[in-house]
C-alpha cells in the first residue's frame, strides 16, 4: 500500500515551528532561580523535555520583579535557597508577597538535619537538598504545577 504523504513547504514548516512555539507560550511558566549558571541550564533544559516552560533568573531581586510582572502566567517557583544576595528567608517572604499563593519547590544546600528542622513553610510544595536526581525534581515540578503536596 503507498502511503502519500502532504508536501509541506517552507512556509508550512514555519507555521507549524510558530504554532507550537505559540502553545509553549500560553503554558504555565516555572520560574527558575539560581545563581549557578550551569544549575539553572540544566534545570530549564530538564523543564523543557517535560513540556515546561522555564523563565531562569541568576537574581532574587530579578526573581521577584519577574514574578510580579509575570504572575498570571507563572505557575511555580524553584528556588535556591542559598542565594548569595539576598538571605533565603526574606527571598521567600518576597516571593509570597510578590505572588499570593505561589508554589515553591525549595533547593537547599544544608544538611538534612537542617532542613528537617525547618517548620513547614508556607507555599513550599518540596524541599530538595542538593545534589538532587531528575526524579527527584520531576516529581517536585509535578506536585507544584498541579497544586499538590
Amino acid at each position: 500500500m503507498n502511503e502519500s504523504r502532504l508536501p509541506l513547504s517552507r512556509s508550512g514548516e514555519a507555521d507549524i515551528e510558530n504554532a507550537v512555539k505559540n502553545a509553549r507560550q500560553n503554558e504555565p511558566a516555572v520560574l527558575v532561580v539560581d545563581n549557578d549558571a550551569g544549575m539553572l541550564e540544566e534545570i530549564g533544559r530538564f523543564l523543557q523535555t517535560t513540556g515546561r516552560r522555564p523563565l531562569l533568573v541568576r537574581d532574587s531581586r530579578q526573581a521577584i520583579v519577574m514574578l510580579r510582572e509575570n504572575s498570571a502566567a507563572i505557575r511555580a517557583v524553584i528556588v535556591n535557597f542559598n542565594m548569595p544576595d539576598m538571605d533565603g528567608d526574606h527571598l521567600l517572604q518576597q516571593l509570597r508577597r510578590a505572588q499570593d499563593g505561589i508554589r515553591i519547590v525549595l533547593c537547599m544546600r544544608n544538611s538534612r538535619q537542617e532542613i528537617m528542622r525547618r517548620s513547614p513553610e508556607p507555599g513550599v510544595v518540596a524541599y530538595l537538598r542538593h545534589p538532587f536526581s531528575l526524579l527527584q525534581l520531576a516529581d517536585a515540578v509535578y506536585c507544584a504545577v498541579n497544586d499538590r503536596s
